[in-house]
Order: C-alpha cells, then sequence, then structure tokens
C-alpha cells in the first residue's frame, strides 16, 4: 500500500509525466548537498527586525497565488509547469508544514521558507537523533530583495516562532555551488556539518555524511 500511495500521490502532484520522472529518479539518483545546523539561541530575537512597510508571518493557503507568483526563476524547471507548482504547494499546506513569509504593505511576497520534518537521521550520529529539529526547504527571495539581509531575518523568525512549539533545532541542506545561500546562513550561525549525500538505487533509498574535521556531534 504503500507504493501505491506514493504512486497516486506523484500522480496527484505533477501528472503521468512526473511519474516518468519518478520511476527514473527511483532507479538511480544522487543529491550532493552541504549540512548545516544552527540551535534556537533567545538572544536571536534582537535580530528579527523588518523594514518599514513588511511583514513577517506564517503563511496560509491563501498566500498559495502570491507565492507561485514570486517563486523564482532558478526553482521553476524543479516543477515543470506552473500547475504542478501550484499543486505542490497545496501539498505542502496539506501536509501542514510551516511556511513563513515576508510581505510587503502592497501584498507582494518578498520572501518564503517552509520548514518540513528533518528525514536524514540515519546520517547522523546516534547522539544527535531523536531530537525536536526541522529542516528549512524551498528558501527563498525574489531578485531586489537579495543582498538585504531579507532571508536571514525570516529564518531567525521562523526559528522563533517554532521554539515556541519546542522544535528547537534547524538544519539545512544546501547545494554547494549555492554561495550566496551558504552565507546567508553562516551569517546567522548556521555552523557545517559535513556534506550530506543522498539518493535511490533501484527504489531503495540511502544516505551518507561525510563531516567537516571541526563538525563533531554535540
Amino acid at each position: 500500500m504503500g507504493k501505491l500511495h506514493s504512486l497516486i500521490l506523484t500522480v496527484r502532484l505533477q501528472g503521468f509525466a512526473g511519474v516518468l520522472r519518478a520511476v527514473r529518479t527511483n532507479i538511480r539518483s544522487c543529491n550532493i548537498m552541504v549540512l548545516l545546523r544552527k540551535e534556537y539561541d533567545p538572544a536571536d530575537v534582537q535580530k528579527v527586525t523588518v523594514e518599514e512597510g513588511f511583514v513577517m508571518r506564517r503563511a496560509t493557503r491563501e498566500d498559495i497565488p502570491a507565492i507561485a507568483q514570486s517563486w523564482p526563476e532558478e526553482f521553476k524547471p524543479k516543477w515543470h509547469t506552473e500547475s504542478e507548482l501550484w499543486r505542490t504547494l497545496n501539498h505542502h499546506f496539506d501536509s501542514d508544514w510551516p511556511c513563513f513569509v515576508t510581505v510587503h504593505r502592497d501584498s507582494r511576497i518578498y520572501g518564503a521558507m517552509w520548514c518540513r520534518p528533518w528525514t536524514y537521521d540515519s546520517a547522523l550520529a546516534p547522539a544527535e537523533r531523536g531530537r525536536s529539529c526541522y529542516e528549512i526547504s524551498s528558501l527563498f527571495t525574489i531578485p531586489e530583495a537579495r543582498g538585504k539581509s531579507m532571508a536571514a531575518r525570516l529564518i531567525l523568525y521562523a526559528m522563533e516562532q517554532l521554539a515556541h512549539d519546542g522544535m528547537k533545532t534547524a538544519y539545512s541542506r544546501i547545494q554547494p555551488d549555492r554561495t550566496p545561500s551558504l552565507r546567508t546562513h553562516e551569517k546567522i550561525g548556521f555552523q557545517r556539518i559535513g556534506i550530506l549525500t543522498d539518493g535511490r538505487i533501484f527504489g531503495r533509498f540511502y544516505c551518507s555524511l561525510k563531516r567537516e574535521t571541526q563538525a563533531a556531534p554535540v
């Protein structure tokens, strides 16, 4: 039933073209990402400021049209069509993944991010597993908002909000060539754990972590 449910969900989200991509991915896929981690620090609340005319808040399903309109061009090839993007955004809200946005007074969304369940415990040391943690996902700001620390403030705002629910450890997986995003995370206290490799070989999931020398388990 698990595989059938996964197939039905893929058809629902991405259509039959998505099924073909999923089959190809299940045969063999590999992702190589930089893994970073940050523990919630109450002192960070002092850094959570917004420019005049903006507000940071938790998003609702009603924000989907504005999020889709602001979705960055570099993210769009992943979804192939606008309808796939809309179905995926709806699925995020169906799954109750917390989403946080930075909104201008004209209702335009300048930045957004999701906090999805952390699913890579098997790559961590035993002492690191089972924490109340989450993964920062699909973080973006629109081009004209970049270089203004808007993404950094949104991350800290989200961490403050989730800390009230006991979620105090944030992970982030970032492509090695996305230097601006790596800098943003490290600027606000994220530490590099190492290189996380994951993927599938004939349907079987695998993941492994090559730690940086200074990134000892805590």
